[in-house]
């Protein structure tokens, strides 16, 4: 019987027309990469002011080995509304690539090395990136 992380992997490959093979190696070199399988990532509507229409602001998807990184690369950089924490999502690195794979403004994945936070103030943190065309590429949709 499959295992429900089988399930959804086997779901998403078929939904993108990917090798389910290709797809488990990438989620396992990054897991080995990264140490780690799953992350955190936060919402940030705090523009600073800026205005920018959603079809020109390109991103990167910045995921933290840990709630507590996540919440202190936030509060160091005094994102989020004032007074109140970022609100933070636990994703694996399936539902990561999944993100990507929907929204074209994703232009990066940065998976953070969480010893590095305290030297990230003004700028993102330091860890393993990989631009969408790379991903796309090893996933063999380009």
């Amino acid at each position: 019987m499959a295992t429900s992380d089988e399930i959804l992997l086997t779901t998403f490959a078929t939904q993108y027309q990917i090798d389910p093979a290709t797809l488990r190696g990438l989620i396992a070199d990054l897991e080995t990469q990264a140490g780690s399988s799953a992350f955190y990532i936060f919402w940030n509507t705090n523009t600073g002011g800026r205005r920018a229409t959603p079809a020109q602001r390109a991103r990167t998807l910045v995921a933290f080995p840990s709630p507590d990184s996540a919440l202190a690369f936030a509060q160091h950089n005094r994102m989020g509304e004032p007074g109140q924490p970022p609100r933070l999502r636990r994703l694996s690195i399936l539902q990561l690539l999944g993100a990507i794979l929907q929204e074209a403004r994703i232009e990066a994945l940065l998976l953070v090395n969480s010893e590095e936070l305290h030297a990230s103030i003004g700028r993102l943190p330091t860890g393993i990136t990989l631009a969408r065309s790379d991903i796309l590429g090893r996933l063999g949709l380009v």
